[in-house]
């Protein structure tokens, strides 16, 4: 496997391996992206008509592994809500009304509370809203 050191780290540039004598080349997403199908194709040493032999598919995957994608488990909306506590506003506005509770002014320590509250729920909202708009945008674009 070649690589080379870019901004972002190691990259691989392309790699060639040997299975049982036979070369097998990849391509990167990026390169594949914007050459044309036929150049992809003869890259790949892969018939556009036939396709590929099981053993050539069996001889790739014991290379490359299985044709899937890695997904990522979703964080949970609860963990989502409370990391809306980590801002720095809100986090003053905590401390502001700790010190009003240890201060005996619960009225101030209750309506601090309650803004809180009504503030990072529609925060929250939002940013669902707008990752609910997001995915359902790629899906139209994509179609």
């Amino acid at each position: 496997i070649f690589t080379f050191a870019g901004p972002r780290g190691v990259e691989r540039l392309q790699a060639v391996a040997m299975l049982d004598g036979a070369m097998l080349s990849t391509i990167r997403a990026s390169e594949a992206a914007v050459s044309t199908v036929l150049d992809v194709v003869r890259r790949l040493e892969a018939d556009p008509s036939r396709g590929l032999t099981s053993t050539e598919v069996e001889r790739r995957r014991a290379l490359h592994g299985f044709n899937e994608f890695q997904i990522a488990e979703e964080e949970p909306l609860w963990r989502k809500y409370l990391n809306q506590f980590k801002d720095p506003l809100i986090m003053l506005l905590l401390a502001s009304a700790f010190i009003s509770v240890l201060t005996q002014q619960f009225d101030d320590a209750s309506s601090i509370t309650i803004a809180i509250v009504i503030v990072v729920t529609v925060a929250f909202v939002q940013v669902s809203c707008v990752c609910c708009l997001s995915v359902c945008l790629s899906v139209c674009l994509s179609v």
